[in-house]
């Protein structure tokens, strides 16, 4: 049954009804508020067309990647100080770690070569390549950098690093193992205090490529104890 007919039987209702004043009254009103009820609905179907439109020509914001802000506050953290030219091995392993998160020490390897390697292949070694060294140089003193500047493959960067401050390092090594060998605890200074002093040196061997098992690095401290733990030294050895 559609409005119409639903109006006109109102209509024939109230002629029954009322008398023909209050009925003209009636009729005006339920006019008027037909043609509200048109306006509403016509006005509502313009705004939503034209919500529509408005969605269509222009494109939705894009939502920042979390997963790029996180891995660049990794990154960040992760970056090396600047080499100076003293504790190399100590510098390379932070500065490999950096490269390894950043996407571009996998350019140590061989490059691809035309015609065997993909066009896109060769590009993407290229400006890997760039931000390698780019990154490296970053991270080394002014005077360093002036040296190594013009150096342009990763891979030959990285071995000069390693040619002319690894054999510096090897003599490092050789200070922190007498060091460690020289080591002795004394009676007037607190235990625990000089075992953490030998762990530091352990683990300075450590940096510098020289693991120690640590049944071997418990047996030492034990023998470095001072004269007045000789019976808990005893104790521990005959434990063993």
């Amino acid at each position: 049954m559609s409005i119409l007919s639903l109006l006109f039987g109102f209509i024939s209702f109230l002629l029954l009804a009322l008398d023909p004043v209050n009925l003209i009254q009636i009729v005006v009103l339920v006019l008027i508020y037909i043609f509200v009820i048109h306006v509403i609905n016509l006005f509502l179907v313009v705004g939503i067309n034209l919500c529509i439109v408005k969605l269509l020509l222009f494109p939705t914001i894009k939502k920042p990647d979390r997963h790029l802000a996180m891995t660049k506050g990794y990154t960040d953290a992760m970056k090396p100080e600047k080499f100076t030219g003293v504790n190399f091995k100590r510098w390379q392993t932070r500065a490999q770690l950096w490269l390894m998160a950043m996407g571009v020490f996998w350019v140590m390897g061989n490059p691809p070569a035309l015609p065997l390697g993909f066009e896109k292949e060769v590009q993407e070694f290229t400006v890997a390549t760039t931000n390698f060294v780019g990154c490296v140089l970053n991270v080394l003193s002014d005077q360093l950098c002036d040296v190594y500047m013009n150096i342009k493959s990763a891979a030959q960067l990285w071995e000069a690093l390693e040619h002319k401050f690894g054999a510096a390092d090897a003599g490092q090594e050789l200070y922190v193992m007498e060091k460690y060998h020289d080591f002795k605890m004394v009676k007037n200074r607190s235990v625990m205090e000089q075992a953490h002093e030998f762990q530091l040196i352990v683990r300075e061997l450590e940096q510098l490529g020289q693991v120690l098992p640590d049944k071997f690095v418990a047996g030492d401290m034990i023998v470095k104890l001072p004269l007045s733990w000789r019976n808990f030294d005893t104790a521990l050895k005959h434990k063993r």
